[in-house]
């Protein structure tokens, strides 16, 4: 059995300043749960830490954060935007100030 998933991904810069946000469809074997932690290609995208299940679209929609760690010289939001496309997400368009 497969279960229909959409990942959302929410990117904050180190100072949880500005964000962006993107998505994923996928299949996976099992329901996804809240901790379950994401790695694609080896890239840690963190922890799933809400699940809820669309009835009308009979599919899981897993919502996932990831901040900038701010002792790495080379992350930032630009270069994890580019890491989450390279991995298959959608959408990042645009970066939003967190008011």
């Amino acid at each position: 059995m497969e279960f229909n998933v959409v990942y959302i991904l929410t990117i904050y810069d180190e100072y949880r300043k500005n964000f962006t946000t993107g998505y994923r469809d996928t299949k996976i074997p099992f329901a996804p749960f809240p901790g379950l932690e994401i790695l694609n290609s080896g890239i840690d995208f963190g922890v799933i830490k809400r699940v809820s299940w669309d009835e009308e679209s009979n599919l899981f929609r897993c919502y996932l954060e990831y901040e900038v760690k701010p002792l790495d010289i080379d992350d930032d939001i630009e270069f994890q935007i580019k890491m989450a496309k390279n991995a298959g997400f959608g959408g990042f368009e645009n970066i939003y100030e967190n008011t």
